[in-house]
């Protein structure tokens, strides 16, 4: 069974305590967002990019297919 170096553990546990800590800790933010439906039909999307040529693509976990699905009409 392979050991942890404590030079290892503790800069992360270090880390984690200082991050976590309430002074240390983001608060919400005041934005709005709005939502649109872009494609229905998907079989449990798995992965979504954002590809350079400026349309979606999309991976389904159960379908097994790969989608490129233009954001602006939703045409797959």
């Amino acid at each position: 069974m392979p050991f942890l170096r404590l030079s290892q553990i503790y800069p992360t546990a270090f880390s984690l305590l200082i991050l976590n800590s309430p002074g240390h800790c983001q608060q919400a933010g005041t934005e709005k967002f709005n939502k649109k439906v872009i494609a229905n039909g998907l079989s449990d999307p798995w992965e979504i990019i954002f590809g350079p040529d400026l349309h979606l693509w999309v991976t389904e976990s159960k379908g097994y297919r790969v989608l490129r699905i233009d954001p602006a009409t939703g045409a797959k």
